[in-house]
């Protein structure tokens, strides 16, 4: 009986391994969860292609570059920055190229093997912590499905991006920190602990954020007595020294490729850089993400309520890892705004607080651990029934709900559509719609028309160069959704006077499609 119970734990793993191979096997063609995993996955193809240059090259005749060059370029910032005569992406280039020969090797479907395998190995180290906790098969079943069921971790591995690589990496570094730090490290424990968290930076920059953590801690140390929080007992110079020869790499080759450490991010986050103004957007920013998690992972609740409990009796007891686990999750979260641009815009949970989802679930299982062992009032039973609550929502609202939004995506009739105008041109009206529409990229040729103006010029170039019909995409965020129909518009080229009509093709999805006509009046 014993044997089949310590069994459950990897049981729990495979299980979780199957539901994040449905969801995979759920994505329909190149369609992206997020529109920005569009425009990563063009500099993922251009690298497998044998393109290694770090600047977008989207292939274009001159007179595409020069319409481009002018402003018609299909993304713009935040999301895409011109320097020079170069178009870099904002994001960084290294998940693109780790998951390029994947893309080279299997097509579309290779870009998710890292963000499946990250998470995979995410949940085996996981999976480590409990067994070095001595939790028992039972209280780490309940971490684990906690971590794969009932938060948002593992719906990230059906998307294409960098988060559960990152995750993987921050968490299996911190793990070895905090189960073997402050029992002695050894040499290879300590320099893997400080190489995993600072490779984490080479992928998502607000883990910035823990590595600032982790370093005053570190300084503090060495000044004065930490007590509970000195994480580390023995070879600390090591693992400060792997840690910050890893994020120094990374910015070097930055400062190779962008001549800027932070890389193109810099111009989104540093430049032009306001104290006050920072403040008062991670003010704004702080409850936004904060709500989103408790949405998402509501075993944060049940946290909650054991922490409060904790601090008014001591029949309900916190270990110092408990601590410390809390205390990295609290400043971390308080971080994170002073980091990043936004709240992360379309997502599955806060995806820059995800680090604080595998350090709750163990918080939350130290929790339930300790207060089984009050007798008193019932409370062992309370506990469990606030648990088993949570635990339920935080299932139907990442698993169940998951399942049915993978299930419904029909954007792929929306790239079945552009693929088969017969015509190369398209135009948009914001940027959004090119990114969702990556996979076409190279069939046909995007144009971002932002305006009248905008169409006006696109209209002329095509009438110059003997195009006569090209495909508009009205977007449901756009006012031109707003309209029965799109205005004709009127210009004057070489003395002639010229038009452009539209015409209705198609409504699909959040998308109107029309041709635009350019004819001489």
């Amino acid at each position: 009986m014993k044997s089949q119970a310590n069994r459950l734990p990897l049981a729990l793993i495979v299980a979780g391994v199957l539901f994040s191979l449905c969801l995979f096997f759920q994505i329909t063609g190149e369609v992206y969860f997020s529109g920005d995993g569009g425009i990563k996955a063009l500099l993922a193809k251009q690298f497998a292609s044998g393109n290694l240059s770090f600047d977008l090259q989207l292939p274009a005749a001159p007179w595409v570059q020069e319409l481009w060059n002018n402003g018609l370029y299909p993304f713009e910032p935040p999301f895409s920055y011109k320097q020079g005569d170069a178009y870099y992406i904002t994001y960084s280039f290294t998940f693109p190229l780790v998951t390029a020969p994947f893309y080279a090797l299997f097509g579309w479907r290779g870009l998710y093997i890292i963000p499946l395998a990250a998470t995979w190995i995410l949940w085996g180290g996981f999976y480590w912590v409990c067994q070095h906790l001595k939790l028992g098969a039972v209280l780490t079943s309940l971490a684990l499905a906690t971590l794969i069921f009932a938060s948002p971790v593992s719906i990230y591995s059906a998307t294409y991006w960098e988060h559960t690589l990152a995750l993987c990496l921050a968490f299996n570094g911190l793990a070895i920190l905090l189960v073997r730090g402050s029992q002695g490290f050894s040499n290879r424990e300590a320099a893997l602990s400080g190489i995993l968290i600072g490779l984490s930076v080479w992928f998502r920059p607000e883990f910035l954020c823990l590595v600032a953590i982790l370093l005053g801690l570190a300084a503090a140390s060495y000044a004065v007595n930490l007590g509970y929080l000195n994480l580390i007992s023995t070879r600390k110079n090591l693992f400060v020294v792997s840690l910050v020869i890893a994020i120094l790499g990374f910015f070097a080759l930055n400062l190779i490729i962008y001549n800027h450490p932070l890389g193109i991010h810099s111009i989104q986050v540093v430049e032009k850089f306001s104290l006050r103004s920072k403040l008062y957007e991670a003010s704004k920013l702080l409850p936004q993400l904060k709500a989103s998690l408790l949405n998402y992972f509501p075993i944060l609740y049940f946290t909650f309520v054991c922490i409060g409990l904790s601090i008014f009796t001591e029949k309900i007891k916190l270990n110092s890892l408990t601590r410390q686990l809390v205390l990295i999750a609290l400043v971390f979260t308080y971080m994170v705004p002073l980091l990043v641009p936004s709240d992360g815009g379309k997502q599955w949970g806060p995806r820059f607080l995800l680090i604080v989802v595998p350090l709750i679930c163990l918080v939350a299982i130290a929790a339930l651990q300790s207060t089984w062992k009050v007798k008193r009032l019932g409370l062992r039973y309370v506990s469990l029934a606030l648990f088993t609550i949570f635990f339920v929502q935080g299932v139907h609202v990442n698993t169940y709900s998951a399942l049915v939004k993978f299930s419904k995506q029909g954007f792929l009739s929306v790239l079945n559509l552009v693929r088969e105008y017969p015509n190369q041109v398209v135009a948009v009206p914001h940027q959004y719609v090119g990114q969702s529409l990556a996979a076409t990229f190279g069939e046909k040729v995007f144009f971002l028309t932002k305006d009248s103006d905008n169409l006006i010029e696109l209209g002329k170039k095509l009438q110059r160069q003997g195009y006569k019909n090209f495909m508009y995409i009205c977007p449901i965020y756009d006012n031109c959704f707003k309209s029965d129909n799109m205005p004709t518009l009127q210009f004057n080229l070489d003395d002639k006077y010229f038009q452009i009509e539209f015409s209705e093709i198609s409504r699909m999805e959040r998308y109107i499609f029309y041709e635009g006509s350019v004819n001489a009046r």
